[in-house]
């Protein structure tokens, strides 16, 4: 069987060449998935704040309303 193929050396330079900017891309939308998870984090304990500030102040009036 007769190889075809003018320069594999070539074509295995190509695919490493790929698979590193592959890799990096890989990296850099594991970072932004990093940072977006630590602004969630950010966002849910701000909403846990509020959400103790209400439950405060509707205790608060359930015991004003009661006396």
């Amino acid at each position: 069987m007769e190889c075809t193929e003018i320069e594999p050396y070539k074509r295995n330079i190509s695919a490493f060449d790929e698979i590193c900017e592959l890799g990096e891309k890989k990296d850099r939308f594991i970072q932004l998935r990093r940072e977006k998870q630590l602004e969630l984090d950010d966002v849910n304990s701000n909403i846990s704040l509020i959400e103790a500030q209400i439950a405060n102040i509707l205790m608060t009036k359930r015991r004003k309303g009661a006396r």
